[in-house]
């Protein structure tokens, strides 16, 4: 895992609060300089599985700080898909009341974390060893 983002000592963030958009040039999900980034986010939707899955985020160049939000399978943000206007936006919002201090954690989602031989990858330490996230827990 990455360094990541922490809040500041003495601040506490109510549950709810947008806490700042996930930035970046949006490419055809299938683009190679996409595949390669570390920094994507692949537009999905729960309400609308298949309305934006060839469409990513690439927040390698353009992005801001929340490309350092690493992943966790009980995350404390939620990241949400929402289109105002005819443009797309991902927010992440604080999923529960965050106090100061504490990393920030949005999960990636188990298709991140799917290895070559099925195997789960991630290790953000909710359960011991190499896993997959159990579902999509505060992602939308």
């Amino acid at each position: 895992m990455g360094n990541g983002v922490y809040l500041k000592e003495g601040n506490t963030i109510p549950t709810g609060t947008i806490l700042g958009l996930y930035l970046g040039e949006i490419m055809p999900y299938d683009d190679e300089a996409v595949r390669g980034s570390r920094y994507v986010y692949q537009l999905f939707s729960k309400d609308r599985p298949h309305r934006w899955n060839d469409v990513a985020i690439d927040a390698a160049v353009h992005g801001n700080w929340t490309r350092f939000v690493n992943s966790h399978c009980e995350p404390n943000v939620r990241a949400t898909v929402e289109m105002v206007g005819g443009v797309l936006f991902v927010t992440f919002t604080a999923a529960r009341e965050l106090e100061g201090g504490g990393q920030l954690f949005v999960s990636y989602g188990p298709g991140y974390f799917w290895g070559e031989n099925g195997e789960g990858t991630c290790e953000c330490g909710w359960k011991e060893g190499k896993h997959l996230p159990p579902s999509f827990n505060g992602s939308e």
